[in-house]
């Protein structure tokens, strides 16, 4: 069963990714009429990529002011960077040796250590300073002070070197060094990681202070660093350490950080806040995470890589892999608005209100206790991140009794979470466990089950009662398939993988009883009825078996059915169940011969099944990354609940009071919601904007300009949009552009056939005007149309040089031209008087004067907009906006989770569109949204509150669908 398993999420794992764009229409600025073919930026809004002429990018380190990088890999060269140009300067170093380590000096100069001749000094210019008298460095080099320190194995421990590399003293340990010879110091104190402990050394006495013992998990540590306030090291399999500058333990998590390196950050967030919140509780990264300290929770994600530095400010992780990436801090992995990959388990606290998924690493929780009956599970009200995530990195979840409590396991590691608080409030280890299939709490007890074995705790403080591992007292039975606990918390039920079932009494581990064997190398799924009452066994190429208990008789029994997971009624009376090999899901009643199937499943296969039994609703989750909702009576498919899968809002608009939003999405969709009850009150298929649309809401008229060029209009009266005139551009037409007036009044369409004309349409009798033709450069394209429908703005780039235009529509006359030297231009947009034009710097450019007015600066993320006064712009990276005076000082941060799409201002509210097409609303100056708005899959409408509780929902159920 679980080769299947790893096969589909494999396979999963390896599904494609789809690039983003941003298309923007703001209220009271026309929106983008046309895709102009100017050259993509080269400012990624959630990192900087830079392509380095070595071979993989293994080593790393920053000058001290973070302008400078420098990253090798192991042929002997390395590369200097100019960080902010995000170039590659130079080469430096030599030819066909193997680099060990490298690391900044003062002055800028560059240490390189080599396994086979040594260190070797270079100023940024490439010309070699010093040479060491070492004949080898088998391990990394870092700077102390006034002095170099080396890892060296064959020592064993660190040489420390002078300015002109000359030996002046060891530090020597008793044993290998770890994996790579890491060192670290800081002040007067140096670290050397030997294979299972780090030994801190004074400098000046050139004695050991401590031994700090790390590289529990048998692993050779990998890395090591050290600050004012920690010691951290890893180990290859990704657990960290935490001590303080006396040796004493702070924290430890194993398993979490992959293959890991470590750096300290100079600061990172405030409890309880997104990482932007400002400087508070500093970080740790490691491997692929951001830990705060000193607890090492995870607070975001990021890319693994070889190496890592933070920039001086805290703003940048500088990661080395096959190229350098520069990962801004703020946006490093985002609050999930979902599942990112299939939910594995699924449990349901015993009051009703909280359902547990977990997936990839996480812990989601799921506030059903406020969603309405029929329409499925309440909003996301949690994300616990614990445990490790990767391809086959499952996580289990179990409620404890009394609900206060959830217990999650993964990655060989149990985590005990205070409901209340979302906090982590204990962490248990099971030694040579690196996958914990399933898990059942009580009271007292804990039961878990690896691989190989099945673990009792104590529920309290997590010590181990009994470990159960061969179900058979004479046979080695293979590895755990299926484990169910009884109720009263005595007996445990194993199923095995060659097809033994035996019960043992907990916690002495004790043999009592075994039921008969199964096909060999066909293990079976267990289950206990909550009474107790009943167990239910399930296999591939046997029978549904239900047995009752305690005398574990045969009762009855139903056809094959590969189970992935099942659930039983609170009655005991019924068994949900979802299939491994069949898209269904199903139910066993178990008082009378009845067998359901339930046809309307999850794509490929069911991963984990939960009985709701307050609603008597049963919640499914599936390889769609989804929750399904059925209806447990009659099987009813009720709601679904998807996670960050689209379709994208493409343009956002506020009607000109702020009453509502339009929104346009890319599967054609255009719908309008009300922005005080976040209800859908109208809904538009098949009107596919696209990239070259426009539209406005005024009042209560709608006017667009789709993909095709059809100019359209609504008229609303109560609850009725009812269609007005229409004027179409026609398929043959040679028109690149159009535009709207702020009022929706008259629509502007402009061609490029022999040269550029443009022509008016009145939209109330949809009848076209004169047209004008423009002489306006044909390598230039029409970006804007201004809200008065009297100026254009026509922009290009051409050999990385751009140009902006100004254009009088009424007299067809141009009125100012800006050249732009070696800037890639990605946009221009009229803002108030002046166009804010997107290029590296950004600029605002008066409308007056034609003359620069403003200089922002190229550290800033993508523009999309402004507000209607001009007082604020808009910048876009993944994860969310950030929010600017029209100076381009920050003002706020928002964070959205997920790549934006689009974005409208209304006075002091800002709703953006994300690529899930999720709508979130803000009010400017707040720290947190007003609402989420959402179009679900399947009819499904609904939207949650910051508050928690659930907003008006309804359900749209559309038969063509």
């Amino acid at each position: 069963m679980r080769s299947i398993w790893i096969c589909v999420a494999f396979l999963w794992a390896c599904r494609g990714n789809h690039d983003t764009k941003l298309v923007v229409s703001p209220p009271l600025v026309p929106a983008i009429t046309a895709r102009a073919p100017v050259t993509a930026p080269n400012h990624l809004p959630r990192h900087h990529a830079i392509a380095v002429r070595h071979a993989g990018a293994q080593f790393l380190d920053l000058s001290a002011d973070g302008t400078l990088i420098v990253t090798a890999g192991e042929s002997g060269k390395a590369s200097l960077i100019d960080r902010a140009a995000r170039k590659v300067l130079r080469e430096i170093g030599l030819d066909d040796h193997r680099v060990a380590g490298l690391a900044f000096g003062p002055g800028n100069l560059v240490a390189l250590a080599y396994e086979d001749v040594g260190v070797e000094l270079f100023d940024t210019s490439g010309k070699q300073i010093a040479r060491s008298d070492l004949h080898s460095a088998s391990g990394r080099i870092a700077r102390c002070g006034n002095a170099w320190i080396v890892g060296d194995a064959k020592l064993p421990g660190a040489r420390l070197l002078d300015d002109k590399l000359h030996e002046i003293a060891t530090l020597v340990v008793d044993g290998p060094l770890g994996y790579e010879g890491p060192v670290a110091c800081r002040g007067d104190h140096a670290v050397v990681a030997m294979i299972d402990r780090v030994i801190l050394f004074s400098i000046p006495s050139r004695a050991r202070v401590a031994t700090l013992p790390a590289g529990d998990d048998k692993e050779a540590l990998r890395d090591v660093a050290i600050d004012d306030r920690f010691i951290a090291a890893v180990s290859s399999s990704g657990s960290v350490w935490l001590f303080d500058p006396t040796g004493k333990r702070l924290a430890y998590r194993p398993y979490i950080a992959g293959q890991a390196h470590l750096a300290f950050g100079p600061g990172a967030r405030r409890e309880s806040e997104p990482l932007h919140a400002g400087p508070a509780k500093p970080l740790l990264s490691a491997g692929n995470v951001l830990l705060g300290m000193p607890e090492l929770d995870v607070v975001a994600r990021s890319e693994p890589g070889a190496m890592r530095r933070f920039t001086p400010d805290g703003t940048w992780l500088v990661v080395a892999r096959d190229v350098v990436n520069v990962l801004e801090v703020a946006a490093l992995d985002p609050p999930a608005d979902g599942h990112p990959d299939t939910a594995g388990s699924m449990s349901i606290d015993p009051e009703g209100e909280l359902l547990a998924t977990g997936a990839n690493g996480r812990i989601y929780l799921w506030a059903v206790g406020q969603a309405k009956p029929g329409i499925g599970p309440g909003p996301l009200v949690g994300v616990l991140d614990g445990h490790m995530q990767g391809t086959f990195a499952n996580v289990t979840v179990a409620f404890a009794p009394d609900g206060k409590r959830l217990v999650s396991a993964g990655g060989g590691v149990i985590c005990v979470w205070d409901v209340a608080t979302r906090k982590r409030a204990a962490m248990w280890r099971l030694d040579g466990e690196g996958e914990i299939k399933w898990l059942a709490v009580t009271d007292k007890i804990v039961v878990a089950s690896g691989s190989n074995h099945v673990y009792v705790l104590d529920a309290t403080t997590g010590k181990q009662l009994a470990k159960l591992g061969s179900f058979k007292l004479d046979v080695a039975d293979g590895s755990v398939e299926g484990v169910a606990l009884h109720p009263g918390g005595e007996h445990v039920v194993v199923s095995s993988q060659k097809g033994h079932t035996t019960v043992f009494k907990i916690p002495s581990g004790e043999l009592v009883k075994e039921l008969p064997p199964l096909r060999e190398g066909y293990g079976a799924d267990v289950w206990f009825s909550p009474d107790g009452s009943h167990l239910l066994r399930a296999s591939s190429m046997e029978p549904v078996t239900v047995y009752d208990w305690p005398a574990l008789t045969e009762t009855r029994s139903s056809e094959k059915l590969w189970l992935a997971g099942g659930a039983w009624s609170r009655d005991s009376k019924a068994f949900a169940w979802g299939s491994w090999t069949q898209q269904e899901v199903g139910v066993v009643d178990v008082t009378r011969e009845a067998h359901a199937r339930w046809k309307r499943a999850t794509p490929w296969h069911t991963a984990a099944v939960a009985w709701d039994a307050k609603r008597n609703l049963v919640y499914s989750t599936g390889a769609d990354n989804s929750i399904h909702v059925w209806d447990a009576k009659d099987g009813a498919h009720r709601a679904i609940w998807t996670a960050a899968n689209g379709p994208g809002i493409e343009h956002l608009a506020f009607s000109d009071d702020g009453r509502l939003i339009v929104a346009s999405y890319q599967d054609g969709d255009l719908r309008i919601w009300d922005a005080s009850t976040f209800e859908v009150v109208a809904n538009f298929p098949d009107l596919h904007i696209g990239d070259r649309g426009v539209l406005r809401l005024t009042g209560d008229r709608l006017a667009l300009i789709d993909s095709r060029g059809a100019l359209r209009r609504w008229q609303r009266t109560g609850k009725t949009w009812a269609p007005l005139a229409s004027w179409e551009a026609g398929e043959t037409s040679d028109w690149h552009g159009a535009g709207l007036t702020a009022d929706g009044t008259t629509g502007f369409y402009v061609s490029s056939g022999e040269g550029t004309k443009i022509m008016s349409i009145d939209i109330a009798t949809a009848k076209p005007g004169p047209v004008r033709s423009l002489r306006v450069d044909p390598s230039l394209h029409l970006t804007r149309i201004s809200a008065d429908g009297t100026k254009a703005v026509f922009a290009g780039s051409n050999d990385n040089d751009s140009r902006v235009e100004l254009w009088d529509l009424v007299h067809a006359r141009r009125l100012h031209a800006l050249e732009l030297p070696n800037q890639q231009l990605t946009r221009a947009d009229f803002i108030g008087g002046d166009i804010a034009i997107d290029t590296e710097p950004r600029l605002r450019w008066s409308i007056d004067t034609g003359k620069t007015k403003a200089d922002c600066g190229s550290d800033l993320p993508n523009l999309v907009g402004y507000s209607a006064d001009a007082t604020r712009a808009l910048w876009t990276y993944t994860g969310g906006v950030r929010v600017t005076d029209a100076s381009c000082k920050d003002q706020q941060i928002l964070y959205v989770g997920e790549d934006v799409f689009s974005s409208a201002f209304s006075g002091n509210r800002l709703a953006i569109g994300t690529r899930s097409g999720q709508i979130v609303l803000w009010e400017l100056d707040r720290t947190t949204p007003i609402a989420f708005m959402r179009g679900l899959r399947d009819g499904l409408w609904s939207s949650w509150s910051e508050n928690g509780r659930i907003a008006p929902v309804r359900a749209v159920l559309d038969p063509a669908k």
